[in-house]
């Protein structure tokens, strides 16, 4: 479930913690379907090596001065493994989530269902991401954090929990040039930093 949700967050480096404002902001940060200026549903299908393939469709909800709602479904599959023609290991998760503008910061939370198939084992985790987006600098900035899969309950698997931390400098058309991103995990680090 780390894969990018689409191809904009995987053209940027995965940098997408400050920039998201589309149904994919449940992916990168819940706070991002604050930023939601209409309704919109999407979907990304990426086919890997072999059978392999990560399936992202969802759709938000914007009901203007009370928020934004989001769903969305997320499945990965190993396809099938050659000498094992009955084994097929997949990943799936079930997002909902809630975005909503406060007069200076936005703030979002997202509940997820994932379910893991490995070699016949089935684990179950349910979680949340917590996040929060502020603009800086007339508008032209924006820093947003996401805490990710703070677990609720699992049944056997653990997922590691981290904190996203990003910045983005929009220019006049509002699109970013330039993304920074840090995922802070138990035991490592992870620096991405994208321009246009």
């Amino acid at each position: 479930m780390k894969l990018p949700s689409d191809a904009k967050g995987s053209a940027l480096g995965e940098t997408m913690v400050s920039a998201s404002s589309d149904m994919y902001a449940l992916y990168w940060n819940p706070a991002g379907l604050a930023k939601l200026s209409k309704n919109n549903i999407g979907i990304s299908y990426n086919k890997w090596i072999l059978d392999t393939y990560y399936l992202y469709t969802g759709g938000g909800l914007n009901f203007k001065k009370i928020g934004s709602l989001g769903l969305g479904v997320i499945f990965f599959s190993s396809g099938k493994i050659e000498g094992m023609e009955e084994l097929n290991n997949y990943d799936l998760a079930i997002i909902s989530g809630y975005g909503i503008n406060f007069k200076s910061f936005n703030a979002g939370v997202s509940l997820k269902y994932i379910r893991k198939y490995i070699f016949e084992q089935t684990s179950e985790i349910f979680c949340s991401d917590l996040g929060l987006s502020k603009k800086f600098y007339k508008n032209k900035l924006n820093i947003g954090i996401n805490i990710k899969n703070l677990e609720m309950f699992t049944s056997s698997q653990s997922l590691s929990s981290c904190i996203d931390l990003g910045f983005s400098y929009f220019n006049k058309a509002k699109q970013p040039e330039v993304n920074f991103a840090d995922c802070f995990e138990l035991y490592s680090f992870h620096y991405y930093i994208s321009f246009l």
